[in-house]
């Protein structure tokens, strides 16, 4: 029998299996360690106290009930090591062994295991500045991420402005040369009046559509104007001009 100052128990519910880890300490130096995995199945087949119950969590309350009561006992056996669960089904009294395997823990696996607790220590400090580094990469990311943004958008909005400029510049030079005129209006007359006074602003001074068709009317408006470009049509149709690089005046009788 082994007494229960010298005993640790740990029981686990992990998901549908019961750990079960028993650990006798034998001296300062060794320790021996019972360790087993039971599932559902395995706990009805070991006794049939146990196939009463409809799952494995209330086998695993039920044993940490008793373990708490304190009805329990150990019996050993070369490698084996069995919990007997003392519980009663009715008035009789019953024992459930729950049997679990040596696994010998000497000096040197406990050094080995304090390594790697302390590896494990120094993995979790590396670990902690590997996330501190990516975090502040991280931060330097989102501050390049958000002056390329900005550079972007402030090209974009260059962009923008030089192409409102341009359509700007393209409707003055379009506007330019503006023929206030129904009389010249096709796409070819246009272009030949363009080219026969390139860089030239045009205003319209007198329409006889518009003014009335008057001779004084024309001369008290066109007179003394500068360059002129005087354009006429027939009834049949038949357009004429005339260009006067110097201002146009009247003669008085």
């Amino acid at each position: 029998m082994i007494t229960n100052d010298k005993i640790e128990i740990s029981f686990e519910l992990n998901n549908s299996n019961i750990i079960l880890t028993i650990k006798e300490i034998i001296n300062a130096n060794t320790n021996e360690e019972f360790k087993e995995t039971f599932t559902f199945e395995a706990l009805k087949k070991m006794s049939n106290y146990y196939a009463l119950f409809d799952n494995i969590k209330e086998i695993y309350e039920d044993i940490v009930n008793h373990l708490e009561k304190k009805e329990y006992d150990f019996t050993k056996e070369n490698n084996k090591l069995s919990l007997i669960i003392k519980s009663k089904v009715g008035i009789k009294e019953i024992e459930i062994p729950i049997i679990c395997q040596k696994n010998i823990i000497n000096e040197n696996d406990q050094n080995k295991n304090e390594k790697i607790s302390l590896n494990s220590d120094i993995k979790k400090e590396n670990i902690n500045e590997i996330k501190i580094i990516k975090e502040k990469l991280n931060l330097m990311e989102n501050n390049f991420n958000e002056i390329f943004r900005f550079q972007e958008k402030t090209e974009n909005n260059m962009n923008k402005i030089i192409e409102i400029l341009n359509k700007f510049n393209n409707a003055e030079k379009d506007n330019f040369f503006n023929i206030p005129s129904l009389i010249c209006n096709q796409k070819n007359e246009i272009e030949f009046l363009k080219n026969l006074l390139p860089n030239k602003k045009l205003t319209l001074l007198y329409s006889a559509t518009k003014d009335g068709d008057s001779f004084n009317i024309f001369h008290s408006k066109c007179d003394n104007q500068g360059e002129t470009l005087t354009l006429s049509e027939t009834i049949e149709g038949r357009k004429f001009g005339g260009h006067m690089n110097q201002s146009m005046a009247t003669k008085s009788d």
